[in-house]
C-alpha cells in the first residue's frame, strides 16, 4: 500500500462518502413527484376496489386462504389428539410394567 493509498483513505474518512450519492435519492423524490405521476384511483393501468375483476379475485383468495386454514386446522387438531394418545399410552404402559415388577418381586419373596 502506497503512501499516496493511505492519504486518499484518510480524506474519505475525513469527508464521508462522495456528494452523488444524496443527489440520486433527490432526483427519485423528484421524479415521485413529477407531473408524469398518476395517483393509483386515477390510474387506467389500476385495478380500483370497485374492479369485478379484482373484487372476484379477492373473494377467490380469500376462499382458498380459509380452505388452507381449515385444512391446517384439522392436522393441527388430529397431531396434538395422536400425541395425546401417545403419552396416555405410555403412562398406562409405565403403570403396567411397575405392577408388573411388584408382582415378580411378590411371588420371588414368598
Amino acid at each position: 500500500m502506497s503512501l499516496n493509498d493511505a492519504g486518499s483513505v484518510k480524506s474519505f474518512l475525513r469527508t464521508g462518502p462522495p456528494s452523488h450519492y444524496s443527489s440520486n435519492r433527490a432526483r427519485a423524490v423528484k421524479e415521485l413527484f413529477d407531473s408524469d405521476y398518476v395517483k393509483p384511483t386515477d390510474n387506467y393501468r389500476v385495478f380500483q376496489d370497485s374492479n369485478p375483476l379484482k373484487n372476484a379475485a379477492h373473494k377467490e383468495a380469500l376462499e382458498r386462504f380459509e380452505t388452507k386454514l381449515k385444512r391446517e386446522g384439522k392436522l393441527a387438531t388430529h397431531h396434538l389428539s395422536d400425541h395425546q394418545r401417545r403419552i396416555n399410552f405410555d403412562v398406562n404402559e409405565k403403570e403396567r410394567e411397575v405392577e408388573e415388577k411388584v408382582n415378580k418381586q411378590k411371588l420371588f419373596s414368598e
